[in-house]
């Protein structure tokens, strides 16, 4: 099993992040959703300013892999 890490900083927002998802596609097509930070009760939290998210050493199926 492979495993990733994931940060993600934003800034600018005034609300709630509901939705975020990264896809599993070659460049210029629509895969299926292989991360999604909100799943599993895993959300976004404030830094300052920024808005954050991170996961290290998650869990990432092979089969996810864009070919």
């Amino acid at each position: 099993m492979l495993t990733y890490d994931l940060e993600i900083t934003l800034s600018g927002f005034s609300g709630e992040i509901a939705g975020a998802h990264i896809h599993a596609a070659p460049a210029r097509a629509n895969g299926g959703v292989i991360i999604d930070p909100l799943d599993g009760g895993k959300a976004f939290g404030m830094v300052g300013s920024l808005t954050t998210y991170s996961v290290c050493g998650e869990p990432f199926p092979p089969e996810n892999l864009a070919s």
